[in-house]
């Protein structure tokens, strides 16, 4: 079974993952999708034996659950791949068709009855249940059968009446799947944003129907790696303040959405820098140095020398660096040809910039 290539109806789902109307062959058919085309009720109409219905996302790795309601007259579903002719597909009256081929599996289904898939891309095992009862592990060879996998509906039965449930709403056999397999809900992509504060970045996402909690994960090279998440457990909101950032320090992050025990793929990467808050105006300026015993110390520093200066006090102050600063005096410099002064980090008790323009 491939994708259809005629014109598609528009698709005007706001999101998650559903039966996307323009992978809907015929085209026509896509009018009998509804409840957030998750719902495909067909008529007399639907009789072609080319019809089918595919969903909006695909998974290449990693364990999924989901579960096919018959609400009315039932029909056939199974499993797309991306190349031609490969799919798998279960037949209400029993059986399957497996890239062409019938084959004896399982046994029939009616009205009333939930038809779940657990779908294990890593290992190329397929699995269908019947109320929560399995109906028999297929195994694929990914490498003939194909490496892509996606949910499909066949609309080649008249009166048909079958709904999707791909994680949004609670799994009437929840509690029969294994540990590990995510609701195929959160194969929807995690759009993940940045912006930059000062010593400080704010991350946020689209929620994903279907997890129980969401992972941030930091790196300082693109592409990670990324191994341990930010948060001790995992976060129900859909947004995170790092505050354990430096300024003008480039870092990497994602989000992976979890539910039952497992993590989906990562989100895009973003990167972002921290900057500071304050704006000099001036082009030089008096640091100001109050000593842990009283004493101050004045400089008369250019704002290069400044932010050199501030730059060694942040990475001290995480415990990087050296423990003393060397900074330029300017003042009663003769006879000598320079004069420097050593500040011990762990003898200031702070400091004042008080920056100008020197014409």
């Amino acid at each position: 079974m491939v994708y259809g290539t005629e014109a598609r109806a528009e698709d005007t789902n706001s999101g998650g993952v559903y039966i996307d109307p323009s992978l809907v062959s015929p085209s026509s058919c896509a009018k009998y999708l509804s409840e957030n085309n998750l719902r495909f009720t067909g008529d007399s109409d639907v009789t072609t034996n080319s019809g089918y219905a595919n969903v909006n996302t695909s998974v290449s790795s990693g364990k999924w659950y989901w579960e096919v309601e018959m609400l009315g007259n039932p029909s056939a579903f199974g499993i797309n791949t991306e190349i031609g002719g490969q799919w798998i597909a279960i037949m209400s009256n029993g059986g399957m068709i497996f890239s062409g081929q019938s084959k004896s599996y399982g046994s029939s289904f009616a009205k009333g009855d939930v038809m779940g898939i657990l779908l294990d891309t890593d290992n190329g095992k397929i699995e269908f249940t019947k109320n929560g009862v399995s109906e028999g592990v297929i195994t694929v060879n990914k490498e003939t059968f194909g490496h892509t996998f996606r949910p499909f509906l066949s609309i080649n039965f008249p009166n048909f009446d079958v709904r999707f449930n791909f994680g949004a709403t609670a799994f009437k056999y929840a509690n029969k799947i294994p540990s590990g397999y995510l609701p195929y809900s959160l194969s929807e992509p995690i759009k993940l944003v940045a912006d930059a504060g000062d010593n400080q970045v704010n991350l946020k996402w689209n929620s994903i129907a279907g997890a129980t909690g969401y992972n941030i994960y930091r790196s300082d090279k693109s592409g990670g790696p990324y191994t341990t998440p930010l948060n001790a457990n995992p976060i129900t909101s859909t947004t995170y303040t790092d505050s354990s950032v430096k300024n003008d320090s480039t870092y990497y992050y994602i989000v992976r959405a979890v539910a039952n025990g497992a993590e989906a793929m990562n989100s895009n990467e973003v990167s972002v820098t921290p900057k500071s808050n304050i704006v000099y105006t001036g082009n030089k300026a008096i640091l100001e140095i109050t000593m842990t015993n009283g004493t101050i110390k004045e400089y008369d520093l250019t704002m290069d020398e400044i932010d050199k200066f501030l730059t060694w006090y942040d990475n001290r102050s995480d415990g990087a660096g050296k423990s003393y600063y060397r900074i330029i005096k300017r003042s009663n410099v003769k006879p000598f040809n320079s004069r420097y002064e050593y500040l011990q980090f762990d003898k200031i008790y702070s400091f004042e910039v008080k920056d100008y323009n020197d014409k």
